[in-house]
C-alpha cells in the first residue's frame, strides 16, 4: 500500500452514514469477518478468536447518480485511501478515516474514529456528503491534523466603548444600548475598536470585573427608538392638561412622552415644563416617574434582555468569541499554488498541505498552511464536483 499518492478527485457520488456504536465487523488477522451474535466486541479485547482492531461501517446511499461506488475500479474509493465527511467549504467538516476495507459499492470500514471531532455522534454522520482522496495516511493518523483535537472556542477583549446615554436606569429590562459612536470599520480607523455581531457586552461591577449585560449583540448599529432618560415629575397633572412640570435637562423637541395613559411627542420646551398636542386622560402626580424616548442611531441589539442599570459614565466591555480552530489536510495543485499567491491562503508549495484557519480577536480570518508533502501532479476536484463517474465514457 502506498504511503500516498496525487489524487484528490476520487468519484464520490451519493452520501454516507458512519456508525459509531453497535459494529458488528472487526479485524481478525487482516481479515475482515463478522461478529458472532451476542458476542461485544471491543478495541482492547485481546482474546481469540477477537484479537485483532475493531473498525467502523460506511453505510453509502442507493440510486441512479446518487449512489455510492466504493471499489468500483480505477478513479473510486479503495483500501488504503481516505474518507472525509462533511463539507469543507459553506458546510461543517467532521473529520476522516482510513479505508480498511471494502465489501460492496455501498458499504466500507474505516479504521479508526481518531480523525473524528470528539463531540460527533451518529446523528451527526447519518446521509453527510464525503470526498475521497489518498492523501498520505500518516497524515490522517497524525493528532496535529485530527479533529478530535482542535483548541476550544475563546473569548478575546476586543475592546472598550462608550454609552450616549445611562441604560435602565430604573431596573427597567432593555434589550438596547446606544453606543456613543458607530463603532465599524470606518470608525475603527481612528483606533477605536469594532463591535461585530456576535460580540458580547459587559460593563464593570462595583465588586470588581466585570459582568454580562445578557446575550451576545445580534444587530449592529440600526437606529431605534430607545428610552434615554425617566425622571419624576415635578407638580401634580389634571386631566386634560398638555404641559407637565418636569426636569428639561437632556430632552429635545421631538423626543416621545410616555407616562400613565398617554405617550405622545413633546412639541414644546419651558422652564421646568414640556408640553405636547395632545392632553393627558390621567390624572399625574408630583413624583410620578415618566419616560422619555427618542429615535437614535448605534443601536445595538442583544439577542436577550437585560435586567441592569448602567450609566452612561460607566465602562463597557466588548469581547468576542476567537472560535476554535480548523484544521485540514488537501491536495493543492500548481495552479491551486499560483492562483494563492497573493491572498490569505497562500502556500508555498503545492502536494499535500495542511490548513489551519482561525478568527483572530479583530474578527479577522486567519490561515496558516504546512507543505507535508511537495510535489506536483496533484489532481484536484473531488469528483462529481469537477467530474462524471469515471466508469462513464
Amino acid at each position: 500500500m502506498a504511503l500516498w499518492g496525487n489524487k484528490d478527485d476520487y468519484y464520490s457520488a451519493g452520501t454516507v452514514s458512519v456508525k459509531l456504536a453497535g459494529i458488528n465487523t472487526y479485524y481478525a488477522d487482516g481479515i475482515l469477518v463478522e461478529k458472532s451474535s451476542g458476542i461485544n466486541q471491543t478495541d482492547s479485547d485481546t482474546t481469540p478468536p477477537y484479537s485483532g482492531q475493531v473498525v467502523y461501517e460506511v453505510l453509502g446511499s442507493i440510486g441512479a447518480g446518487a449512489g455510492t461506488s466504493f471499489g468500483k475500479g480505477v478513479g473510486f474509493a479503495k483500501t488504503g485511501d481516505i474518507l472525509k465527511f462533511g463539507d469543507v467549504i459553506g458546510g461543517t467538516y467532521y473529520g476522516n478515516g482510513i479505508v480498511v476495507g471494502i465489501a460492496s459499492t455501498t458499504l466500507c470500514y474505516i479504521a479508526s474514529t481518531e480523525g473524528f471531532s470528539s463531540t460527533i455522534q451518529d446523528t451527526n454522520l447519518a446521509g453527510v456528503d464525503y470526498t475521497v482522496n489518498d492523501q498520505p495516511i500518516w497524515g490522517s493518523q497524525t493528532e496535529r491534523w485530527s479533529q478530535g483535537t482542535l483548541s476550544s472556542e475563546e473569548e478575546a477583549l476586543a475592546g472598550f466603548v462608550g454609552l450616549a446615554f445611562s441604560m435602565s436606569p430604573t431596573g427597567v429590562a432593555t434589550d438596547k444600548f446606544v453606543l456613543d459612536g458607530p463603532y465599524t470599520e470606518s470608525f475603527n480607523a481612528d483606533g477605536e475598536p469594532r463591535v461585530l455581531v456576535g460580540d458580547s457586552i459587559s460593563t464593570s461591577l462595583s465588586t470588581g470585573g466585570y459582568g454580562g449585560l445578557g446575550n451576545d449583540v445580534s444587530v449592529i448599529g440600526a437606529s431605534a427608538k430607545v428610552t434615554i432618560q425617566f425622571g419624576p415629575l415635578t407638580q401634580n397633572a389634571a386631566v386634560g392638561v398638555s404641559t407637565v412640570a418636569i426636569s428639561t435637562g437632556g430632552i429635545n423637541l421631538g423626543d416621545t412622552f410616555q407616562g400613565n395613559n398617554i405617550c405622545t411627542a413633546i412639541n414644546r420646551i419651558g422652564l421646568g415644563t414640556v408640553g405636547f398636542a395632545a392632553t393627558i386622560g390621567y390624572g399625574l402626580t408630583s413624583g410620578n416617574v415618566v419616560s422619555i424616548g427618542r429615535t437614535v442611531s448605534n443601536v445595538f441589539t442583544n439577542d436577550g434582555t437585560s435586567v441592569v442599570s448602567i450609566a452612561a459614565t460607566e465602562t463597557v466591555r466588548i469581547t468576542r468569541g476567537t472560535g476554535a480552530d480548523k484544521v485540514y489536510l488537501g491536495g493543492i495543485s500548481t495552479n491551486g499554488t499560483d492562483s494563492s499567491q497573493g491572498t490569505v491562503y497562500e502556500v508555498a508549495h503545492g502536494g499535500w498541505v495542511g490548513v489551519t484557519s482561525y478568527f483572530d480577536q479583530a474578527g479577522n480570518l486567519r490561515v496558516k498552511t504546512e507543505t507535508l508533502v511537495a510535489m506536483s501532479g496533484i489532481a484536484t476536484g473531488n469528483n462529481p464536483v469537477l467530474g462524471g463517474d469515471p466508469a462513464v465514457s
